[in-house]
């Protein structure tokens, strides 16, 4: 008689887990893990938030001030023009588009006299009795002033040079350091229109701010907005003072056109209109060096 075959042992029932218990209640089947097991770590999951541009490593270079891609530095630049054509104006706005020291032979005085120099201390009683620094002081203070190093990005330069000597020994100090200079920007303005200009402002004696009848008049007529001092006309404001400081200036700068005109680096720019448009204009004519 066969030998009944021994039945199997129904294999145990596995205890259920956790996961086992949530699917049963309807949740959904988790998906399978991958093959490769990797690790998720906290730098992980923000990766995985990151958006999926992944930005230049390489830092974004900074726009050139010409804005067209070309920089224009090293920039040497003498700016001139009839008192209150707005040369003051003019220059802070190139100095911080450009980032270059304003070259002004009067702050040059001022720092040589505070520093005590040996050239300080042949100017400071020059300017105390008003009278003219000769070039044989002015020209070696503007050339160790060029040789400091801020000055290798360029300069602009304001009220220097002052006459053809100057030009001249301003040419072979660039020559000299192997530079140049790249553009004279000549602000013009007429003659009445600087009169009027002038003749409008007002002045505080106490905190010295200007102001313009026309184009920046105080809140009240003939009063500071800051302390409320009587305002004055300064000396160099009156009508007969501005004419005879124009005579001055068409003797001095006459040469110096003719001097740079044929050299190719005259640039003549309308002062008659706003601030931001003459600026404008010089920006367009430095492009164009």
């Amino acid at each position: 008689m066969a030998t009944a075959k021994a039945k199997k042992k129904p294999a145990a029932k596995k205890k259920p887990t956790a996961r086992r218990l949530l699917r049963s209640k309807g949740s959904p089947k988790p998906a399978r893990p991958a093959a490769r097991k990797v690790a998720t770590s906290k730098k992980a999951a923000a990766k995985k938030r990151a958006p999926a541009s992944i930005p230049d490593p390489k830092p974004t270079p900074r726009p050139t001030p010409d804005m067209s891609g070309r920089s224009l530095l090293p920039l040497n630049i003498l700016l001139i023009g009839p008192p209150g054509a707005g040369k003051g104006t003019q220059a802070e706005k190139i100095c911080g588009t450009f980032n270059i020291p304003h070259l002004s032979t009067g702050n040059l005085f001022r720092a040589a006299i505070a520093a005590g120099t040996p050239l300080g201390r042949q100017v400071e009683p020059l300017l105390r009795e008003g009278k003219l620094v000769p070039d044989a002081i002015t020209i070696p203070i503007v050339d160790a002033r060029l040789e400091q190093p801020d000055a290798a990005k360029g300069v602009l330069f304001d009220g220097y040079p002052r006459n053809l000597a100057q030009a001249d020994a301003l040419e072979k100090t660039f020559v000299r350091l192997g530079r140049k200079l790249n553009r004279v920007i000549l602000i013009e303005v007429p003659d009445s229109a600087i009169v009027a200009r002038m003749s409008g402002r007002r002045s505080c004696p106490t905190c010295n701010t200007v102001y313009h009848l026309v184009a920046n008049p105080p809140k009240e007529m003939g009063r500071c907005d800051k302390d409320g001092t009587e305002l004055v006309t300064r000396k160099d404001d009156v009508p007969e003072t501005v004419q005879g400081r124009l005579n001055t200036y068409a003797d001095q700068t006459a040469p110096l056109i003719a001097y740079y005109q044929p050299k190719g680096l005259l640039s003549r720019v309308d002062g008659k209109r706003t601030p931001e448009q003459v600026f404008e204009s010089i920006h367009g004519e430095l492009q164009q060096r």
